[in-house]
């Protein structure tokens, strides 16, 4: 018959100190884990920038997008609302600083003037707190009005008009559009008054402004 022999205190703690043994983790084990978290790590901060990027431009697209119809309504009404600040967003005209902005109407004049303008603005839409400050996105905004081939000939030969917006952002602080620049282009066509004595259309009848 075999002999039994009862297992002591000393050999139960020989068989947990094994068992703690088999379930840590290997030095090689640990240099791999934190290859995958460093390789990780660093996938994240590559890709980052790009998000961020993406989502500035998503952000300025929309602004401008919203800032277009803004700029084509007020053309339409000829921008007679009074209690339209548009014109105090204007940056600059033609290259001419303009500060504290100008009449929305002297604004919509420019917008329809069949020589062009190029105007600077700070965004209307957007944050609250970036509006009209240096900090928020300017743009660009370049007209083109021509009067539409298809009604020659017809008592609307000379009152109605494409108007083209061309939209360039984002501004160098030295005031220029680089060739990267996003654009954005928005038309409309408009009936209005053609002046002969000036050679200016204008959506409703305004006088030219003694503007640069």
């Amino acid at each position: 018959m075999p002999t039994l022999f009862a297992a002591g205190p000393g050999s139960q703690w020989s068989a947990r100190k094994a068992a703690k043994r088999q379930a840590a983790f290997t030095m090689v084990e640990i240099a791999i884990a934190l290859g995958v978290i460093a390789f990780a790590l660093i996938a994240i901060i590559g890709i980052l920038p790009a998000g961020l990027q993406t989502s500035r431009d998503n952000r300025e697209e929309t602004i401008i997008n919203q800032d277009a119809r803004l700029l084509v309504e007020a053309i339409k009404s000829g921008g007679r609302d009074l209690s339209s600040d548009l014109g105090a967003f204007v940056v600059a005209a033609n290259g001419v600083p303009t500060p504290g902005g100008i009449p929305t109407a002297q604004l919509v004049q420019l917008l329809t003037d069949t020589t062009g303008n190029r105007i600077v603005l700070s965004a209307i839409s957007g944050a609250v707190v970036n509006r009209g400050n240096d900090f928020g996105l300017q743009y660009q905004v370049t007209n083109d009005v021509r009067r539409l081939p298809e009604f020659d000939n017809t008592p609307l030969s000379n009152q109605v008009f494409e108007v083209r917006l061309r939209f360039a952002w984002p501004i160098s602080a030295a005031g220029t559009i680089g060739s990267e620049a996003n654009r954005y282009v928005v038309r409309t066509v408009l009936s209005g008054i053609y002046n002969t004595n000036n050679g200016f259309f204008y959506a409703q009848q305004y006088e030219r402004a003694n503007f640069p």
